[in-house]
């Protein structure tokens, strides 16, 4: 089985009546067959996004890299993964992004995705910070 993934969230305002503090906060959960062949269900740390589509999404969780610099940032087309034989995107059937933050916006992160056909794209960190930032991402995306 490979890994799968849901996302939902709620919005949350952050202590103030101001639109522009107004975020959405994320609980991720991955069910996964483990190397002992058990099933297992994962719920990750909370994610915090911006003024942009939220809802639920599900599908095979897959970390996206650059083909030609092998970077997790999904900056360069084109896009390719390590988490399959053939190193191809699932793109016939519903799949997550997994992507590293960094390197470029988080708009032209999401747009890569959803060129290749990603039913939803979650971006991680890359710093060591319990603090996290509010994604700025286009209403139009």
């Amino acid at each position: 089985m490979a890994p799968t993934g849901e996302i939902s969230g709620t919005v949350l305002e952050d202590h103030s009546t101001r639109l522009d503090n107004i975020c959405a906060m994320a609980n991720i959960n991955i069910t996964y067959v483990g190397l002992d062949g058990e099933v297992r269900s994962d719920m990750s740390e909370t994610g915090k996004y911006g003024q942009t589509y939220i809802g639920p999404a599900a599908g095979i969780l897959v970390h996206v890299r650059s083909r030609d610099t092998g970077e997790p940032t999904a900056c360069t087309l084109p896009l390719t993964t390590n988490s399959t034989a053939d190193h191809k995107l699932p793109v016939s059937e519903p799949w997550i992004a997994l992507i590293k933050r960094g390197e470029c916006d988080f708009a032209e992160k999401v747009r890569h995705a959803l060129r290749y056909n990603a039913s939803a794209v979650l971006i991680y960190n890359h710093l060591e910070s319990p603090n996290l930032d509010k994604m700025s991402i286009p209403a139009d995306l």
